[in-house]
């Protein structure tokens, strides 16, 4: 399983973390243009942040604009997950 997440700024509405976890391998933050594992201690800042699920099969595009210098919560609407069912 794998899941990637937006975590967006409440009253901003930038991007402030790329979060992406893969099941028996860890949690990792998108950085500096590379996936960075996350720390307990780095896990505590996502606290209270709203939390959008993007699509990891679609999400190059978006990444690459994140490494380039940003987003905001209306980039995200193209790559957010469509439930099942």
């Amino acid at each position: 399983m794998e899941e990637l997440e937006a975590l967006v700024d409440r009253d901003s509405r930038e991007v402030k973390y790329i979060h992406y976890f893969i099941d028996d391998v860890g949690n990792f933050e998108r950085k500096g243009g590379k996936w960075i594992p996350l720390v307990e201690e780095t896990e505590g800042q996502f606290e209270d942040i709203p939390i959008i699920m993007l699509d990891p099969k679609k999400s190059k595009p978006l990444l690459d604009k994140w490494d380039a210098g940003g987003l905001t919560e209306a980039d995200l609407k193209d790559y957010i997950l469509e439930e099942d069912g």
